[in-house]
């Protein structure tokens, strides 16, 4: 089938690698913000030092809540958005895309099977817990072995995750595994605090998360808003950009919209096509773009006694689909017809079959 590779907003990673650079970009802060006051009566620096307090919060409207905390049990990248502000990955890929150690501060490949990956060491989850070993296997087996969790058939090519020392980890795999780097730095690959867990149960969890990221959890209101606040121990150094992040659960397109352009809040993500103008033509905002590694497809039941398992009429919907008209028109130019869904980023991508024919 033919397929439609969307650019679709990264704001939340943007936010993410901005807060931990100690830099400031166009898009986290309107220009016109002033933090400081000025010299004056004492109810009018009352009123400066309030309106530098509300500054100091990023509020971002999302399309839908997330699904919850189990980061096993979701393969929704929306929701990952989120929860990346508060699980941190043994791997991340930097500006260029390119992988790099995160909770990792090295590795080597012993065999076909096996890599051993050394653990930075200091790092602390939210409740002052120390990172280690322990939680990477318990994370990562996890999810290789209860096959009713949703990321299970990404992880299951895991055997066993050794421990070698509080530090060190060999994770072994049922056979050659070549993207298993890229799977630990994706969906699902977040990890979890083992004794935090064993002592409070996995329920209690659920609704006290934990991590090691930037950012912790300061409420959840189901279908309202999605609090954090930064975590003094980070180990990179305190988020220093804001007090408070709220994601507010804003499901309306026009609503959202209108939200943003009120000033209501700081960012919109997923702005319609027939907004894009109204964005870009109002002051004081704008509207920013990047490449998703998200794709976008039609799945047909090939199932014996519809009339999509013939392959002829699946053929014949998929040439019936102009995709270039699609992307053109309806999405405004913000797609690639693809003829795969490997984009660029992924591994195995093959630019060859990055195109539309």
């Amino acid at each position: 089938m033919k397929k439609n590779y969307l650019f679709l907003s990264l704001l939340f990673v943007i936010l993410l690698l901005a807060a931990c650079s100690g830099t400031t970009t166009e898009t986290e802060k309107p220009d016109d913000t002033n933090e400081t006051t000025e010299t004056g009566t004492e109810t009018g620096n009352e009123t400066n030092n309030e309106t530098a307090e509300e500054d100091r919060e990023l509020v971002i409207a999302i399309g839908s809540d997330m699904l919850g905390f189990d980061i096993h049990n979701h393969n929704n990248t929306s929701t990952e958005s989120i929860h990346q502000n508060m699980f941190d990955y043994l791997f991340k890929r930097d500006e260029n895309n390119v992988l790099q150690p995160w909770l990792a501060e090295s590795y080597e490949i012993v065999d076909d099977t096996t890599i051993e990956v050394v653990l930075k060491q200091g790092v602390k989850f939210h409740n002052g817990d120390e990172f280690t070993a322990e939680d990477v296997k318990f994370t990562l087996e996890r999810v290789a072995t209860d096959s009713s969790l949703k990321e299970n058939p990404n992880y299951k090519q895991i055997k066993e995750v050794k421990i070698i020392d509080a530090y060190t980890v060999q994770i072994i795999t049922h056979a050659p595994e070549p993207s298993i780097i890229h799977r630990l730095a994706r969906l699902g690959s977040g990890m979890l605090p083992k004794k935090y867990i064993d002592e409070n149960g996995w329920d209690y969890f659920l609704e006290n998360p934990i991590g090691t990221g930037p950012y912790k959890l300061v409420e959840w209101v189901r279908d309202d808003r999605i609090v954090f606040e930064p975590f003094d121990d980070y180990f990179l150094g305190k988020v220093d950009e804001w007090d408070k992040v709220t994601f507010r659960v804003i499901p309306e397109n026009s609503t959202r919209v209108s939200e943003l352009l009120a000033g209501g809040v700081d960012i919109a993500t997923n702005i319609p096509p027939a907004d894009w103008e109204r964005v870009e033509s109002n002051e004081g905002t704008s509207l920013k773009q990047e490449v998703s590694n998200r794709t976008l497809f039609l799945v047909l039941r090939a199932t014996e006694g519809f009339a999509t398992s013939d392959v002829r009429v699946r053929q014949a919907i998929d040439y019936a689909i102009d995709d270039g008209t699609l992307t053109e028109f309806a999405l405004r130019g913000a797609g690639i017809p693809t003829l795969t869904m490997v984009g660029p980023g992924n591994f195995g991508h093959e630019p060859s079959l990055y195109k539309y024919i």
